[in-house]
């Protein structure tokens, strides 16, 4: 199979995440004017139930088949079999997860109220499962991946401004989200006979992938755990309208770190395919490259929603979330700190065999969280939601640091920390001492961001950071080709 450009990856997937980033950001807003903050904390509070269904649904296939069909991609006879051994195995799996998820809908009385938002959420973990979007993660199809996702997306907007139009729609904005993950699984189920002959199998050798699975998966589960678990437990306290502005908030700085993931979705089976068949000392460059890419965009992206929480919440949600503001400011940290775990996880341990050490690093975390949330949120409602979440992250990052300096050096990968730091420090003390005493919103954004460009450029190349340099070299080579 031809080696695809890493840069053709990165600026597809790139734009594959925007554009999913983009629906969120339009249709978020859109239904938190129409829903208001209690049926938009109804969907979501039933979306974090069926996310730990999800996370049990797909155990640890995604992140395992990625890593394991990377290595086989050029032996058609190999990934044949490997696909359908890991299909069978998530089919299995999702038929007896989705049992327990509809008995518990109508066992359970507290969710017997939200049974109708979560039986239409629930469709998202069958067709995610059929949608096997690990294969064409692993085989980079991210040509692929990037129009699908475009094109259902788009339908996705067209269906939401139709159909949600008053504060009662909130089963409608619920399929409407769902829609997009559907389409997509669907049409990735017709789509992958093109690669391999797709059909469920029963074979002795599955029972290898088990192991690896179940690593992965308890660490899937944790990380779900406290990705979700804040949100249960402030509807349960607080009630509808607290989640709605802890979901706003953190819609927000997931939106950020998913503009993040895609460098380490890139990077996940390259470094995999780079640790079977290349050298280690080109792994190792990889990994130097996603830590530092990653650290250049995400400090400076924290710094700037640190500065415009107010200004943020109040553009997208509006006046009547400016109650969240808080709870992102706190959120914005955790923005950096769990990028820095997804490379620490995902792109060091994960491709060097070490999901065990995920899984415990993951663990800590989580029950951090549980503590934290239950002594926070109580008290403290959204704001402390957010600390206790930043608090199990800085946990997580400790203890992956601790494992990964086994494979490679912690001062290379943190030697350039400070080079994003000054600057990012800098615009946020021009923020405090002078642009947030403008008045008029418009004018203080626009000077933000244009600063922001400004001092962080000039910052980079007062310090030679050579990643920079790299950047800026392919740029020019581009506009030279182009001429």
């Amino acid at each position: 199979m031809k080696k695809k450009s890493i840069v053709e990856n990165l600026s597809l997937n790139l734009l594959k995440t925007i554009m999913c980033i983009i629906f969120p950001l339009v249709t978020y807003p859109y239904a938190a004017r129409v829903l208001g903050e209690t049926g938009l904390g109804k969907v979501s509070f039933a979306e974090s139930i069926i996310g730990y269904f999800s996370v049990f649904s797909v155990l640890g296939i995604n992140t395992y088949g990625i890593r394991e069909l990377s290595k086989v991609r050029d032996d058609k006879r190999k990934l044949n079999d490997l696909t359908n051994q890991l299909f069978s195995i998530s089919m299995i799996n999702t038929v007896f997860i989705y049992a327990i998820l509809i008995i518990s809908i109508f066992k359970i009385s507290y969710l017997y109220e939200y049974r109708w938002i979560m039986l239409i959420q629930s469709i998202m973990i069958i067709c995610t499962n059929i949608g096997m979007d690990w294969f064409f993660t692993a085989l980079e199809e991210y040509r692929y991946i990037t129009i699908r996702a475009i094109m259902f997306q788009a339908i996705s907007f067209f269906l939401l401004l139709i159909f949600v139009k008053q504060q009662e729609d909130y089963l409608q904005y619920a399929a409407v989200c769902v829609f997009a993950t559907a389409g997509s699984g669907v049409m990735n189920f017709i789509y992958i006979r093109k690669f391999v002959n797709i059909k469920f199998v029963i074979k002795q050798t599955m029972l290898k992938h088990l192991k690896p699975i179940w690593y992965i998966f308890g660490t899937n589960l944790a990380t779900s755990i406290y990705l979700d678990l804040d949100r249960t437990m402030l509807g349960i306290w607080h009630g509808d309208a607290a989640v709605g502005l802890y979901a706003a908030a953190s819609k927000i700085t997931k939106t950020a770190s998913t503009i993040l993931s895609c460098i380490t979705n890139v990077m996940l089976p390259r470094v995999s395919y780079s640790l079977k068949n290349e050298s280690h000392e080109n792994s190792t460059k990889l990994i130097l490259d996603t830590f530092n890419y990653t650290l250049m965009l995400v400090i400076p992206m924290s710094g700037g929603i640190i500065c415009l929480y107010n200004e943020i919440i109040q553009i997208m949600f509006g006046i009547a979330f400016i109650g969240a503001g808080k709870a992102l400011a706190i959120l914005s940290v955790d923005v950096v700190i769990s990028s820095i775990n997804r490379v620490l996880a995902w792109v060091i341990l994960v491709p060097h065999g070490y999901e065990n050490k995920v899984l415990i690093t993951t663990t800590i975390g989580a029950v951090s969280n549980l503590v934290m949330n239950f002594m926070l949120i109580p008290r403290c409602g959204i704001e402390g939601a957010a600390v206790a979440t930043c608090i199990s992250e800085i946990t997580v990052m400790l203890v992956c640091i601790f494992y990964c300096k086994k494979i490679i050096n912690i001062y290379d990968l943190f030697k350039n920390f400070y080079q994003y730091v000054i600057p990012t420090i800098m615009l946020m003390l021009l923020w405090g001492l002078l642009i947030s005493k403008i008045r008029f919103l418009l004018a203080r954004i626009l000077l933000q961001i244009f600063l922001a460009v400004l001092i962080y450029g000039v910052s980079m190349v007062i310090f030679k950071n050579s990643y920079c340099n790299i950047i800026i070299d392919w740029i020019r080579k581009r506009i030279g080709e182009k001429k």
